[in-house]
């Protein structure tokens, strides 16, 4: 049994199927399709109406898109993890490089020690992003 249609748009133009809102007795609404056949039958139209309840399908299609909408946003994570370790990564190659050439100068053993200290530094940074870059691959499937 239902009551009244609060909205109704045609799917397409020229046809005679809509899109509702339908309310049941209980004064629950549900998404349906209303199609309106006209027939004649001796000579006078006559009209059937047919709703069909799209519960199902819209709460389907509600899922799709919540599934497409956490996968690009899986994807985009990735992506953004994988640009900022980039952008990480490489400069501190360049500092890492830097601190190997200045080793290799004329540097007091404590200027050494320093220098091993920054080394060791960059190298544990280096293993973070490894390790971060290393979850987001397999966060991602």
């Amino acid at each position: 049994a239902y009551d009244e249609t609060t909205t109704s748009e045609p799917l397409s133009p020229n046809t005679d199927t809509f899109w509702n809102v339908k309310r049941k007795t209980d004064g629950k609404e549900f998404p349906a399709e209303l199609k309106i056949i006209t027939t004649e039958l001796r000579g006078q139209p006559h009209y059937v109406a047919v709703v069909k309840d799209l519960t199902d399908s819209k709460k389907a299609l509600d899922a799709l898109v919540k599934a497409k909408q956490a996968e690009a946003s899986s994807q985009a994570k990735s992506s953004f993890v994988a640009t900022v370790s980039h952008e990480i990564r490489n400069p501190l190659n360049g500092i890492y490089g830097m601190l190997q050439l200045l080793s290799m100068t004329e540097v007091q053993q404590q200027q050494l020690e320093y220098i091993e200290g920054a080394q060791s530094a960059v190298e544990m940074l280096q293993q973070v992003i490894s390790d971060i870059l290393d979850f987001s691959k397999i966060e991602a499937g």
